[in-house]
């Protein structure tokens, strides 16, 4: 853990969700504006690697009271950190 990750607050906060859940998450967050998804080809043109990076929006996930609606039920689909 070179770069110190593991000592934030929020790391470890979805080890427990369910691997749909947290694609659902990155997927409101990239729709949102907070994440950019950048497709690269690779140099044996098989399948592209997909790198996530911080969109015009990413500071607002650090402020206090960010919230994003994942498209669920409004009552288990509100993510508050």
């Amino acid at each position: 853990m070179f770069a110190g990750h593991d000592k934030h607050k929020l790391h470890g906060l979805g080890k427990k969700w369910q691997r749909v859940d947290a694609e659902r998450l990155i997927q409101a967050l990239i729709s949102k504006g907070y994440v950019k998804e950048d497709l690269v080809q690779s140099n044996h043109g098989f399948m592209p690697h997909v790198y996530l990076r911080k969109g015009p929006k990413a500071q607002e996930v650090f402020s206090e009271n960010f919230q994003v609606r994942t498209g669920r039920n409004p009552s288990s689909s509100k993510i508050h950190f």
